[in-house]
């Protein structure tokens, strides 16, 4: 089936796709992925707080840490895992790759970078190295080269034994079944004998040998928890998440296996491909009737939220994300939405003055490597009047895109138009000049 790359844009925070990357962003989805991995980070030895998960629209099945304590997923591995035992195998061997060090390794100055710059970084370099020059990659554009990636993300088998070892023994821990995992890699063996054009991604990156599923077969044959399930209350989480992924990256295929089913995640999946295949009233209706029977659940108001702004209902938009962020007040993805939806009126002061505020809840709530908020914080501040503000947020935004001599530019000029008595600000503008300086050194 043909991509279905995500064009919504950074605006729209529902369920958005940065589209220089290919990579989705929700904030439903994304706390479900913190609720399954946390425990699992904890049990690994690692500090949850420290990990970035990434979705990455591919429909392609495969996983992979880099440029620093980043854990990416494809959508297509999220969409194909029958359960959250088996999504929870690969986040666990992902994070035995974590904690022994097996890291892909890009320059150190990628690790505080936007994943945008990072998921840039590894396809220019993965493009270089299958060239046979790891030079000659860089600042290629990403799927320039699907296989020449592949290779450049492969891990040792070594490597893989030892995430294996890691996997089962953190799942053992936490005191659940590792069939998931045996179940998941049982799936793929059977790829080992096909060319490498037609392995899946992640049988291409992760080698699987007979042996290391012989090892992970006899673990869980042997362990006392091989019939422990994992929690009921994350499975259903995790098939909301699949439901709502495959509604708004292929909302036909979602509507056709959805279609007649019951529940509330097949109710939430026909009412996201209605609005992705542009029935709007429908989809609206369907959400409508879901907030009912989920008064709690903000992430409903959200995609309200999100269907209405897109329709150029702002004021009513602006409503939704309020009453979102009132049932979900720590999600900086809702503060950003927000904050843009408020930002559309350009005479409205107290527009303003609210926006900036939730840019910098977003902001402090996990979003500082994200380049659009700055973009963002540099026009709220530049509204209203704080120029030195707008370009030291424009530094910050070059900063996290890597693009340096942009960086510096910005800086200087904050520095020039920023009060004496900002020290806060004048501090981080000069942080940010040493920093520059350090990653240049670098090169």
């Amino acid at each position: 089936m043909k991509k279905n790359i995500l064009l919504i844009c950074v605006l729209f925070i529902g369920m958005i796709s940065a589209a220089q990357a290919g990579v989705i962003r929700d904030a439903e989805s994304e706390r479900t992925l913190k609720e399954i991995s946390a425990p699992i980070f904890v049990a690994s030895g690692l500090n949850p707080d420290q990990i970035r998960i990434v979705i990455i629209n591919e429909d392609s099945i495969n996983a992979f840490v880099a440029g620093g304590q980043n854990l990416f997923l494809h959508s297509g591995l999220l969409l194909d895992a029958k359960s959250v035992d088996e999504l929870g195998g690969v986040i666990a061997h992902e994070a035995g790759h974590i904690a022994g060090g097996h890291l892909i390794r890009i320059k150190d100055s990628m690790q505080n970078a936007s994943i945008e710059s990072v998921i840039g970084a590894l396809a220019g370099l993965a493009v270089g190295v299958g060239a046979g020059d790891a030079q000659a990659g860089v600042g290629v554009a990403v799927g320039s080269s699907e296989l020449a990636k592949r290779r450049f993300l492969r891990h040792s088998r070594v490597f893989e034994s030892s995430a294996d070892q890691s996997a089962l023994t953190t799942i053992e821990n936490l005191g659940y079944s590792s069939q998931g995992m045996a179940d998941f890699l049982e799936r793929l063996s059977a790829q080992e004998i096909l060319p490498e054009t037609q392995r899946s991604a992640y049988i291409m990156t992760h080698p699987l040998s007979r042996e290391r599923l012989d090892t992970v077969t006899s673990f869980v044959a042997r362990s006392p928890k091989r019939n422990t399930p994992w929690p009921r209350a994350w499975n259903e989480k995790f098939l909301r998440m699949q439901a709502k992924i495959l509604a708004f990256t292929q909302p036909q295929r979602a509507e056709q296996f959805y279609k007649g089913k019951s529940g509330n995640t097949a109710s939430y999946a026909m009412a996201i491909s209605a609005y992705r295949q542009g029935r709007i009233a429908e989809a609206l209706q369907g959400i409508v009737a879901l907030q009912k029977q989920e008064p709690q659940n903000g992430y409903l108001n959200e995609i309200e939220g999100q269907i209405l702004f897109e329709q150029g209902k702002i004021n009513e938009a602006i409503s939704a994300y309020r009453i979102a962020l009132k049932k979900e007040p720590q999600e900086a993805l809702i503060h950003l939405a927000l904050a843009q939806a408020l930002l559309q009126d350009e005479n409205n002061k107290s527009h303003l003055s609210e926006a900036l505020s939730h840019l910098l809840q977003a902001r402090d709530k996990g979003e500082q490597y994200t380049s659009s908020v700055q973009r963002w914080l540099a026009i709220a501040y530049g509204r209203s009047g704080q120029t030195g503000m707008a370009k030291l947020s424009l530094a910050e935004e070059a900063l996290l895109k890597r693009r340096l001599p942009q960086a510096i530019e910005q800086a200087n000029q904050a520095l020039k138009l920023l009060p004496k008595d900002s020290v806060s600000a004048r501090q981080r503008a000069n942080d940010l000049l040493n920093l520059v300086q350090r990653i240049q050194d670098e090169r």
